[in-house]
């Protein structure tokens, strides 16, 4: 948020094990890492 202003940006949601994020504990699957990919 406080850099959209000078470049463009955006987040890619991926599902996380068990809805773990943002923790070392945090895993994604590598095949719905790839469908986040393709949405961009």
């Amino acid at each position: 948020m406080s850099i959209a202003d000078r470049v463009p940006s955006a987040m890619v949601f991926v599902p996380c094990r068990d809805g773990i994020s943002h923790s070392p504990e945090e895993d994604s699957d590598p095949a719905d890492a790839a469908l986040g990919r393709r949405s961009c």
